[in-house]
């Protein structure tokens, strides 16, 4: 299966998993920040820099790449957390397909979710850190594929890069 996507990683999880944050870098996935401690943006704005800050250090240190994207947890952002991303050096964004993985056992359930929801230009949320899943990324690309569709990171989807 040939398919590259944006990770979005949670700062504080980083540390131990150095390697993992690696390989997807050298493997030509993109490496976006998901905050440090997948918090809500009712925080103040230094603290909100401080972290996207931190959370961009180790991911650099991880990897070797400086972060280009932000994905706010919950997909919560106020005018505030945009700024301090931007402050950080990098864009917010979200996504449109949220098939609620987190929330299920049953990979075939996963993958209808995303096929029925899917469209050109789509952005589709994961949680790689679930059994389910994991199982279900295969059905999804192939039948994507056969929908005429591509898997790219957020950076070509969105800038043509």
């Amino acid at each position: 299966m040939e398919a590259t996507a944006t990770f979005f990683l949670v700062g504080s999880r980083i540390a131990g998993h150095e390697e993992v944050v690696a390989q997807i870098a050298a493997e030509g996935h993109e490496i976006g920040s998901h905050s440090w401690r997948h918090e809500g943006p009712a925080r103040s704005r230094v603290v909100l820099l401080t972290e996207l800050f931190r959370t961009s250090v180790a991911i650099r240190a991880a990897s070797g790449v400086r972060p280009r994207w932000f994905r706010p947890p919950y997909s919560r952002s106020t005018p505030t957390l945009v700024r301090a991303a931007r402050l950080a050096g990098m864009r917010t964004v979200t996504w449109d397909v949220d098939p609620r993985d987190w929330e299920r056992d049953d990979p075939a359930d996963i993958v209808e979710r995303v096929l029925r929801s899917t469209r050109a230009g789509s952005i589709v949320v994961f949680h790689e850190d679930r059994p389910a899943t994991v199982a279900a990324i295969a059905s999804v690309v192939e039948n994507l594929k056969l929908m005429g569709l591509e898997t790219v990171t957020v950076t070509e989807l969105l800038d043509g890069e």
